[in-house]
């Protein structure tokens, strides 16, 4: 197929990732340009993926006029501003989770996407994870009905990660926005509806003691429809060491006629388990999963294969002229879920949750 879509990439660790496009002959996405503030990977990846370009400065990358998307992988407290820039330079834009850290910075991002008419896809990962792809088909085939009920969680320890990337500890990362968007997303994603409200705790773990924030959080959610919901995250915990400690999410919905549940670690795999009242003579139905094992590239071992599909359905947009999901919206109000949680965890009430973006 031919090459037709030019991408650039900002930030080398999880944007090591995809570079294996250039590769693929069954698609029109070529990566022309990689961007690093560390020269020697810049340089690495450059000549082992035979890239065009390589920067370490972002602007120089933004000014090439044959780059249509930039794909941002850098740290999450830079993200508004990498996005922002990437917009005004009249680029398409693909960002990974969270899309930003503050309703202020989502609100820029999504009112930049309206006045340039630019696409925008949030690369949340846990959409093409196997199992919660598949839960969503399930509930739009009816299995379980309307959902009145529904617990979401995100466990991973951090603390392997924070010895190579020392900005979590200086900025420092949000880990409940940071994780917390992955369950936050999936079961709005699969309501069909918003949050209206929040009650959140939080305590310590001590597990990453120089870490400022509280590391694990629990959350009450109300949506619109009047459904309920509870989402754990876990980062400061001590998770079984084996092979990698890598997150684990979970995810649980009952329905008005049917039940579903949906995990996956990508070290592990993962299980799917329905009982549906419209299953003739087979009340529960279990599909497993195996772990995605793919080379180390980048940061993960596996996400590049998550983020690829990313990638491919992004391409299906800009070719048919389609809005992309989730879009600039939705990666806003999923970060807002998680700014409503610190403002009840800090006043100890429940919090309404912006949504009029």
């Amino acid at each position: 197929m031919e090459k037709k879509i030019n991408i650039g990439i900002v930030g080398a660790g999880m944007g090591g990732d995809v570079l294996t496009f250039n590769e693929d002959k069954n698609t029109g996405l070529y990566i022309k340009a990689l961007c690093d503030i560390n020269r020697q990977k810049v340089d690495f990846y450059k000549n082992k993926y035979n890239l065009e370009m390589g920067f370490t400065d972002y602007e120089e990358m933004l000014k090439i006029d044959d780059i249509d998307v930039i794909a941002v992988y850098t740290p999450d407290y830079l993200h508004c501003r990498h996005c922002t820039m990437a917009l005004n330079a009249g680029k398409h834009v693909i960002c990974t989770k969270p899309m930003a850290t503050s309703n202020d910075e989502s609100q820029q991002i999504v009112d930049l996407v309206r006045k340039t008419k630019k696409r925008f896809l949030l690369a949340a990962t846990a959409r093409v994870i196997p199992p919660f792809l598949n839960i969503k088909n399930y509930i739009d085939n009816g299995f379980i009905g309307e959902i009145f009920l529904a617990r979401g969680q995100y466990i991973h320890d951090m603390s392997p990660y924070l010895e190579v990337t020392p900005w979590r500890f200086k900025v420092p990362q949000d880990m409940l926005i940071g994780g917390g968007v992955h369950p936050f997303d999936l079961l709005m994603w699969y309501m069909g509806d918003k949050v209206d409200e929040v009650f959140a705790y939080s305590v310590k773990g001590e597990t990453i003691k120089e870490y400022p924030l509280d590391d694990n959080i629990i959350i009450s959610l109300k949506f619109n429809c009047g459904a309920i919901a509870q989402v754990s995250i876990f980062n400061g915990i001590i998770e079984e060491p084996e092979p990698e400690i890598l997150p684990i999410i979970d995810i649980n919905l009952f329905g008005r006629t049917g039940t579903v549940t949906g995990c996956f670690s990508e070290s592990k795999g993962g299980d799917l388990k329905i009982v549906s009242k419209k299953f003739d003579g087979l009340p529960t139905q279990k599909i497993s999963y195996f772990a995605q094992k793919e080379e180390k590239i980048g940061s993960h071992k596996t996400l590049g294969m998550l983020e690829k599909r990313h990638f491919l359905a992004f391409e299906k947009c800009l070719e048919e002229n389609i809005d992309p999901s989730p879009d600039a919206v939705e990666g806003a109000r999923a970060v807002a879920v998680g700014v409503a949680a610190w403002e009840s965890i800090n006043k100890k009430r429940p919090v309404k949750v912006k949504n009029d973006f």
